[in-house]
């Protein structure tokens, strides 16, 4: 039995009014392709744990959407990768460089799977991950979109994933993680994992965060902790691609943004294991308020509904950018 799907509150032409929006996305950026992403996962296809006729559809429709990307397993830019727990696998997605035999990598990914149905009063309601982790995707999606129609960099290849079995413990990260060779390890120069890439107008309350477990040093990799995150080449990538952008505007309700947080709980652990670089990009409570998750993460109510497309907006606008000048210069943010 599923719950009535409830139709999104806010739009976009009135969130847009909302001070410290942008008026025009940054190249790149469409939010109409997000949201459309956003739709079919969590509305057409729904509820997706591991295992289920969701996370089976869910990945049928993944591959579609990168072979209209341009992506092929015919050359290679295409790949599945079975994980053990899942009959589904994870899927990546490859823009190569365009002029160098062992480049830098940067990889964007996001979870498709969600949790499994949720019992309510002894009534069990499907579960259909709109934050958790549609959004994640979605964006994922919207970024391979957006650099799949760029010219290749030159010194940069860049991998778009979408990892199953986030929700039962990491399998599908870890797995994909372990089957990389320690000189694809040592190239990476960063990676961004999506997860919660959207918020309500109602959770004013809740900003973009990073979340880390250690970083990159000249002496090799150093964990972080709870007293001295570790700020590491996403972090500071995204601080400057902030900067850029001018993006969210710290004085409304006291909000602070992008602040390193030691904390695992996503995909970004796994490649953290294996000394990479990484950072969760999520909308969480502010670090003032104890950082909590969305109230409706892994619930029936994680549906449709006052979505802040301005503030996701904003999200995809500062990711693209750090990537933009990753890409282009691994250097940044170093």
């Amino acid at each position: 039995m599923k719950l009535l799907r409830k139709l999104p509150l806010v739009l976009l032409a009135f969130l847009c009014l909302r001070p410290g929006a942008h008026a025009e996305p940054a190249d790149g950026v469409d939010m109409d392709y997000w949201y459309r992403q956003l739709c079919v996962l969590s509305q057409e296809i729904g509820c997706r744990p591991v295992g289920s006729d969701g996370e089976m559809e869910a990945m049928a429709y993944l591959r579609s959407e990168f072979a209209a990307l341009g992506f092929s397993e015919e050359d290679d830019t295409l790949n599945h990768y079975e994980v053990l727990i899942s009959p589904e696998g994870n899927l990546e997605a490859i823009l190569p460089a365009g002029g160098c035999e062992e480049p830098a990598i940067l990889i964007v990914c996001a979870h498709y799977d969600s949790t499994g149905p949720s019992e309510v009063n002894g009534v069990l309601y499907d579960v259909p991950g709109t934050r958790d982790n549609a959004s994640g995707v979605a964006g994922m999606l919207t970024l391979a979109r957006a650099f799949a129609a760029q010219p290749a960099f030159r010194d940069t290849e860049m991998r778009f994933l979408a990892f199953t079995a986030e929700e039962t413990g990491h399998q599908g990260s870890l797995t994909y993680v372990e089957g990389l060779s320690p000189q694809e390890l040592q190239r990476i120069v960063g990676v961004f994992n999506l997860d919660l890439l959207t918020v309500d107008v109602w959770l004013g309350e809740h900003v973009f965060s990073v979340d880390t477990l250690g970083m990159r040093t000249e002496d090799g990799y150093v964990s972080g902790s709870a007293d001295a995150p570790a700020e590491n080449r996403v972090v500071r990538a995204i601080r400057l691609a902030m900067a850029e952008q001018n993006a969210f505007d710290a004085s409304r309700n006291g909000e602070t943004h992008c602040v390193a947080r030691h904390l695992g709980m996503s995909d970004h652990e796994s490649f953290h294991a294996f000394g990479v670089d990484a950072a969760n990009i999520a909308f969480r409570g502010n670090e003032q308020e104890g950082g909590s998750w969305h109230p409706y993460m892994h619930t029936p109510e994680d549906d449709l509904g006052d979505l802040d497309l301005v503030r996701t907006h904003q999200a995809l606008d500062i990711v693209y950018t750090a990537l933009r000048h990753l890409a282009a210069d691994p250097a940044y943010g170093k």
